[in-house]
């Protein structure tokens, strides 16, 4: 699965109470069909071989259920959390959501949109 990756990254915020976020987006094109991606993209067990960055993703990918998730770049530094599934839609998109500490302190989304290319 090669491809092309485009990365971008925003951030916006200003003082000390104003409301601050960062949002970091990477596209990528990956020469196979939406559903052969989407068998990879939820088969918890093979994460790694394609992120290695995730270690470890346990649960199950059903919208509600929580998901727990082991990341790091080697065995010193692993974070683990818990995130929820708040949309999957099969072959097209799935998404995930986590808060740390306070309510809007650190939320964050992570998801995976598939487009099928003309």
């Amino acid at each position: 699965m090669d491809g092309s990756e485009n990365t971008e990254i925003r951030e916006r915020g200003s003082g000390i109470f104003a409301n601050f976020s960062c949002a970091v987006r990477t596209q990528i094109e990956i020469h196979a069909t939406p559903e052969r991606i989407w068998s990879i993209l939820t088969s918890n067990e093979s994460y790694h071989e394609w992120n290695p960055f995730i270690r470890e993703l346990r649960g199950t990918l059903e919208i509600g259920r929580r998901l727990h998730v082991t990341v790091g770049q080697d065995e010193s530094d692993l974070l683990q959390f818990d995130v929820r599934i708040t949309k999957r839609k099969a072959a097209q998109e799935l998404r995930w959501s986590s808060r740390y500490g306070l309510p809007l302190l650190i939320d964050t989304e992570h998801y995976f949109e598939l487009e099928e290319q003309a």
